[in-house]
């Protein structure tokens, strides 16, 4: 079970805590904290890598960096829900296998990550891999 608790600290500012007693700003002046729908594409993100992460050990794939961004469009009227988000998994590792790590976030995206699972099916959304990017 997941319990979180927001208390209201004045204005638009909230503080959220969840089971495991860490602190969260949220803020929708977006001065001293993340906006809700940032903390969405945040749960997202958390989400499918810690699957990926756990699914290419399973597989042997020697992971040494991991990062993920996340880029969300909105509708323009209310509720002004995400009807995209872009995914763009960006892999570092020696030998990592481009069919793996594929395979690694397709089992994320279609069966594990709950918070995908729990947003709108009618959200479009894409990914793009990158592994082993050059800066």
């Amino acid at each position: 079970m997941s319990d979180v608790r927001l208390n209201w600290e004045g204005g638009l500012k909230f503080t959220a805590t969840g089971n495991a007693s860490v602190p969260v700003r949220i803020d929708g002046d977006k001065h001293e904290g993340a906006s809700p729908m940032e903390l969405v594409l945040a749960a997202l993100g958390g989400c499918t890598s810690i699957d990926i992460v756990a699914i290419l050990g399973k597989m042997r794939q020697s992971l040494d960096r991991f990062e993920i961004e996340l880029t969300g469009s909105r509708r323009d009227t209310d509720p002004k829900a995400y009807s995209a988000i872009e995914l763009i998994f960006k892999l570092w590792g020696e030998g990592l296998e481009k069919e793996r790590v594929s395979r690694a976030v397709e089992l994320s995206l279609s069966k594990y990550c709950s918070v995908l699972h729990s947003l709108s099916k009618e959200i479009k959304l894409t990914t793009k891999i990158i592994i082993n990017p050059q800066p």
